[in-house]
């Protein structure tokens, strides 16, 4: 990629997205980590594997991001994997790092595009240059994303990277933010969990 991706979620600082100035690495290939591990197993070195309450969603979390949330909810995109070293402070403000990623199951022609639109931090970030991959070889299935970096967070060095994905082949969408807060650990682990990611 030419610019690396991050997004977390955010309260009154906003479900914040966007993307360190640095280039990440042009071709960061998978890593067959054994995804699918339950929760606690698999994962590259400093990673954990964590699974979703259902099952239906997994990948690789750093593993000192110990605060996590993996509940059910019961809407149309209610598949969740979220963590952090502490969940509010991801979530209310621009100084924790910290990753979300939602599925939205069987939601055939839901296009990235549209996915990655339904986070905006306009209001609080400088918004980079949108991105499509249109062929990414993930992990468990392939995948066409739109990567939307955001930069200057509530006035501070914090960026958000957020993707949406089309899953190639089985009509699901995904939304990963990572908040880079520490722009190299934190873009690793943007790239730890899209490569690890499996979805059913």
């Amino acid at each position: 990629f030419a610019a690396a991706a991050g997004a977390g979620a955010a309260g009154d600082g906003g479900d914040q997205a966007a993307a360190p100035a640095e280039q990440a690495p042009a071709d960061q290939a998978p890593a067959d980590n054994g995804g699918g591990d339950t929760g606690g197993g698999g994962g590259a070195a400093g990673f954990v594997n964590v699974v979703n309450d259902s099952g239906r969603l997994s990948a690789d979390i750093p593993a000192d991001w110990t605060d996590l949330r993996t509940a059910v909810i019961d809407n149309a995109c209610g598949q969740e994997i979220a963590a952090a070293p502490d969940l509010n402070g991801f979530e209310s403000t621009w100084n924790t790092a910290g990753v979300r990623l939602v599925m939205c199951p069987d939601v055939g022609g839901l296009t990235a595009e549209a996915v990655v639109g339904v986070l905006d931090f306009s209001t609080e970030c400088t918004a980079g240059e949108p991105q499509t991959i249109d062929s990414y070889p993930g992990t468990h299935h392939a995948f066409r994303m739109v990567l939307n970096p955001w930069d200057a967070c509530g006035g501070t060095g914090t960026s958000m990277l957020v993707a949406g994905i089309e899953v190639t082949g089985t009509g699901h969408a995904l939304i990963l933010q990572v908040q880079v807060v520490d722009s190299e650990a934190d873009v690793d682990a943007f790239f730890a969990v899209l490569n690890s990611i499996r979805e059913s």
